[in-house]
């Protein structure tokens, strides 16, 4: 059976509920109404977020992956992917249907710019959500609203596509790790520097290739993978992360540091957020669990929920925000009317998901147990 890592539940349900409240500070930002902090700090803490996420699913998946191969010999790919399929696509694609087909005809739905963008391209937007890639809107479009947040999986969908292959043909996990991370930076930073010579270019090809790469947040999630692959090989240099507390303070500090910087000097690459999580999380996931088989069960249940939460909580925060500010008349810039917006957007949120996960996500979940070889609980 392979060990859990039950420090990773909360951690997870938290960072989905700095997501929810960042996305109702940036979709105020959408509706050109004022956010409580400024709109560059709400950007940067929700991209410091995500990429907590991108950390800990590279951690997770490499770990089973590995212990799949470790105890069965080898890693049997198309259950891996029906596995993933199962777990991840049947609330991406629900929400994506609502996405494209119902909310565009609420009142709710509607947000200036990205509503009508979404009109002139809906199919290509729409292809691109059906095979997986919503990520590449962004490279000249807006987002797709209510359906914003479904770029991360996308992201995560290429790394598990490829992932499990390069570990099935690998013999050093570590060296692999190191050199895949390792040449797929290398190449943006290389891509990033000669798009500088191309920026009045009309055909910047090494700039649209970068940008690609920009969206697809492969080397957080390598991150993740090098931290499983130390922790399941007990390297000195994890056992030293893992054991000692010093470096959660500096995975701490670095945080606070990027973001202080970010807000002078510009946005940091999400790479250097995914350092300060693979130490942060490096400790906080591998530490045993001392709290009550109560609690325990409470937080693995927090931890269960948190993908509905993250799936559904954006069109509540349209709905709420819609009601809230378009047909209430709340002000904006109130305390009781932001206390009462928050309220709504997490209650409706919470109830969302959980209404999701037992309606919906666990009569998949129970047909995925057929095909898992590798018990996480």
């Amino acid at each position: 059976m392979a060990q859990r890592f039950p420090g990773f539940d909360n951690f997870r349900f938290v960072a989905a509920c700095f997501v929810v409240a960042c996305h109702i500070e940036i979709h105020k930002h959408y509706l050109l109404l004022p956010t409580l902090i400024s709109i560059d700090a709400v950007y940067e803490i929700g991209k410091m977020t995500v990429t907590s996420f991108f950390v800990m699913s590279g951690f997770l998946i490499t770990h089973l992956l590995l212990k799949e191969k470790e105890q069965m010999g080898d890693i049997r790919l198309s259950w891996f992917y029906l596995r993933r399929g199962l777990r991840i696509w049947p609330l991406y694609y629900l929400l994506t249907f609502l996405a494209f087909f119902v909310l565009p005809l609420t009142d709710a739905g509607y947000v200036p710019a990205q509503s009508e963008e979404l009109q002139q391209q809906f199919i290509p937007k729409l292809f691109l959500y059906i095979i997986l890639m919503p990520q590449f809107i962004y490279l000249n479009g807006l987002p797709v609203p209510g359906a914003e947040q479904l770029w991360t999986i996308g992201t995560e969908e290429i790394f598990y596509f490829l992932w499990p292959v390069i570990l099935l043909f690998s013999k050093n996990y570590l060296r692999t790790t190191l050199l895949c991370g390792g040449g797929w930076l290398f190449v943006k930073i290389l891509l990033w520097q000669s798009s500088a010579y191309f920026l009045h270019d009309d055909t910047n090809i090494p700039y649209t290739i970068f940008s690609m790469m920009y969206y697809n947040k492969i080397e957080c999630l390598m991150l993740g993978s090098l931290a499983a692959i130390g922790w399941r090989e007990k390297t000195d240099w994890f056992n030293l992360i893992s054991k000692n507390k010093l470096f959660l303070i500096i995975g701490i500090l670095i945080l606070m540091l990027l973001m202080a910087a970010s807000l002078q000097f510009g946005a940091f690459d999400y790479f250097w957020y995914a350092f300060a999580f693979m130490l942060i999380l490096s400790y906080i996931g591998t530490q045993k669990s001392t709290s009550s088989i109560r609690r325990q069960s409470f937080s693995r249940y927090l931890g269960h929920i948190t993908y509905s939460l993250y799936i559904w909580h954006f069109p509540v925060v349209l709905i709420v925000l819609h009601y809230c500010l378009r047909v209430w008349q709340w002000s904006p810039a109130d305390f009781l009317s932001n206390a009462g917006i928050y309220f709504l957007v997490f209650a409706g949120t919470l109830a969302t998901a959980i209404l999701s996960y037992h309606l919906i996500e666990k009569p998949f979940l129970r047909l995925q147990d057929r095909f898992r070889l590798v018990r996480s609980e």
